[in-house]
């Protein structure tokens, strides 16, 4: 590692380059290099550094060289209430101090609710109600609801999208602050299904679910055809595109196909990211841009993912030109060519650390921050979501390289030449994160809503953060909770709202009430008395079913009708086929004698027909699976 680093250091400075990282360093010397016309322009200004709780040695070199010549310097860093190692040690000897900050506790309201989207449900529900001066917001609170431009919402970039799709489904007018990332755009999305598709050569279901988004088969895919055909490899769906696709499906599988080919053999970054923009068509408006747009008349949710898709496009054509003027300039590596997983691995990195131009907010929008909200930001409401233990502190590990013993060993060590230098250790790195924490709750100016969810998607139950526990009780408090009984929750129960619950009418529907839509009543099977001749049994896995829903039972024990899949062979239930097919090879084997083959095969027709009849429309997973069974059955035989 120390030869990579040097190798690099040495190469920039051979071909007069930088790192980003070392803006501060090259500041310093060069403010060093001409000590009378540095100083004489830093005494005509004052340089101000917020938000900063501590300094990395070259920032802090970098301030302590504006201060020798003579510049005027102020720091403002945040205060937490705790012991961490900041700004204020690493310049208590040059600087004046001034008095700490006296702290009065914030107002906090502190809410659990179910899994991570039922949490985010919770915040965005009450907030909606609060509006109309209704809801547990408005009856905890106390206060008038202060517009939603004077409310802020924090959320872990991961839950960016989740928190997107439940504030439109309610209405709530709000601007993403530093996203989308480019990741979650429908051509980054593609992009990445396609290497995929390529390096399982193209398999029948995960390229019909490429090839039937709209952007790629506006007028239409034949997906039950493609599953039943099944075609494998890019020449096997070209033909079957030239037989029952149309021009525009098979063009835009041709440009998959190239772009995936070009991936493969490498190119430059330019050219790499030329390549990903050409897979959607170039120009202002993208051609998928286009196609997707048809439907944002009939279909106004796909506004959104057609308005992103056209902004990666775009913010590819900046890109594009930035990379293709620097690799004139930056030497020998602005010739290497990225291949194959490096290629793939270079347009991944740079989706998810680009974000998308973001429509001009309204005056009247929520402020919807994904991850920590920028140092200055305050808002009357600040809310917090996602605070558990998993994610504050979250989990800390020593560094591989150099251990905390290590690290106290250089501390000790004044020849070392690292002073003023502090290499965190891992306790102080978890109460840098606690100090995070409370540095985003002070970003609400009268209350702040901390909420965490209750389980993960797997119904996992998660811990609250302990930081939470430690800001009310723990030495001078950080925040008050309002008082209320009792505390605000809600459970995987309550996903829809109770009688005695206020409901916000075209979003919300009650356990009780009918659908919506009364032409939907036809589409209902009517009540049918349980089925001659069936025995009144059911698995054990099936009980667990009927508890949840008797419907959903009636409908996929009784009905057979099943889940509906987006395409393709369905392990799940053809694990369950072949589970009735050796209980009954079995009950007859005890019973008869017969041999396991010959029982396998007179009952596998009927077994398939009953229990996974759309495995008929795919014949290569049909065939597949029987020749699997039948080995099974003459291992069995032979045992």
């Amino acid at each position: 590692l120390c030869r990579l680093y040097h190798d690099y250091m040495s190469y920039l400075g051979s071909h007069s380059l930088a790192d980003s990282a070392q803006t501060a360093t090259l500041t310093r010397v060069a403010l060093s290099s001409h000590p009378e016309k540095a100083s004489k322009w830093i005494r005509q200004h004052h340089f101000v550094f917020a938000g900063f709780m501590s300094f990395t040695r070259s920032q802090s070199g970098l301030i302590r060289e504006i201060s020798r010549l003579g510049g005027s310097v102020t720091i403002l860093m945040p205060e937490t209430g705790l012991d961490i190692h900041s700004a204020r040690e690493q310049f208590e000897e040059i600087a004046t101090l001034e008095n700490r900050a006296v702290h009065h506790p914030f107002h906090s309201l502190l809410l659990s609710a179910g899994d991570t989207r039922l949490e985010m449900e919770t915040v965005v529900r009450n907030l909606s109600l609060w509006m109309s001066g209704e809801g547990e917001f408005a009856k905890r609170l106390g206060i008038p609801f202060p517009g939603w431009a004077d409310i802020g919402l924090s959320v872990d970039h991961e839950r960016l999208e989740v928190a997107e799709d439940i504030l439109e489904r309610y209405g709530v007018p709000y601007v993403a602050g530093g996203g989308p990332r480019v990741s979650q755009t429908p051509l980054w999305q593609t992009a990445a299904a396609a290497i995929e598709a390529k390096r399982l050569g193209f398999p029948p279901e995960e390229t019909s679910h490429i090839l039937s988004q709209p952007w790629i088969s506006p007028d239409g895919f034949p997906l039950l055809k493609a599953l039943s055909e099944g075609p494998r490899g890019e020449n096997e769906w070209k033909r079957f595109l030239e037989d029952h696709g149309d021009r525009i499906i098979s063009v835009n599988f041709a440009r998959i196909a190239d772009f995936c080919a070009f991936i493969q053999s490498g190119g430059s970054p330019s050219e790499l990211l030329r390549s990903l923009r050409s897979l959607a068509g170039e120009g202002d408006v993208s051609l998928w841009g286009t196609s997707l747009s048809r439907f944002v008349i009939s279909d106004p949710g796909l506004d959104e993912s057609a308005r992103r898709l056209n902004a990666a496009s775009r913010e590819l054509a900046d890109k594009l030109e930035k990379v293709s003027d620097m690799e004139k300039d930056i030497g020998p590596a602005g010739s290497v060519t990225l291949s194959g997983t490096d290629a793939s691995a270079f347009l991944s990195a740079w989706a998810e650390r680009s974000t998308v131009w973001q429509a001009p907010r309204s005056r009247e929008s929520l402020n919807l921050y994904a991850g920590s909200p920028p140092v200055l930001a305050r808002h009357t409401i600040f809310i917090v979501t996602g605070l558990t233990a998993d994610a504050w502190p979250g989990r800390l590990r020593e560094s591989p390289l150099l251990d905390d013993h290590r690290k106290e060993a250089l501390h000790r060590d004044p020849g070392i030449g690292l002073s003023p230098t502090h290499l965190p250790l891992l306790r102080e790195k978890r109460v840098q994160r606690e100090a995070l924490l409370r540095r985003i709750i002070a970003s609400a100016d009268d209350f702040c809503i901390l909420s965490r969810p209750r389980q993960d998607q797997s119904g996992r139950p998660l811990l609250p953060s302990a930081m939470l526990e430690a800001a009310i009780s723990r030495g001078t408090p950080w925040i008050e909770p309002v008082e209320g009984d009792p505390p605000l929750a809600r459970s995987m129960k309550d996903v829809l709202p109770s009688e005695k619950e206020m409901m916000i009418s075209g979003i919300e529907i009650r356990e009780k009430d009918p659908p919506r839509v009364p032409g939907r009543l036809k589409d209902l099977p009517p009540p049918t008395p349980w089925p001659e001749g069936m025995a009144r049994g059911a698995s054990i896995s099936a009980i667990d079913t009927w508890r949840e829903c008797p419907f959903k039972f009636y409908a996929e024990s009784i009905l057979r009708l099943g889940k509906i899949r987006a395409f393709g062979f369905d392990p799940m239930t053809a694990g369950r086929m072949i589970h009735v097919l050796w209980d009954r090879v079995w009950a007859e084997r005890i019973s008869s004698g017969e041999e396991i083959p010959r029982l396998a095969e007179r009952f596998w027709d009927e077994t398939v027909r009953k229990e996974y009849g759309e495995l008929e429309k795919l014949p290569r997973h049909l065939e597949r699976l029987r020749a699997q069974t039948m080995r099974m059955a003459d291992l069995q035989q032979d045992m």
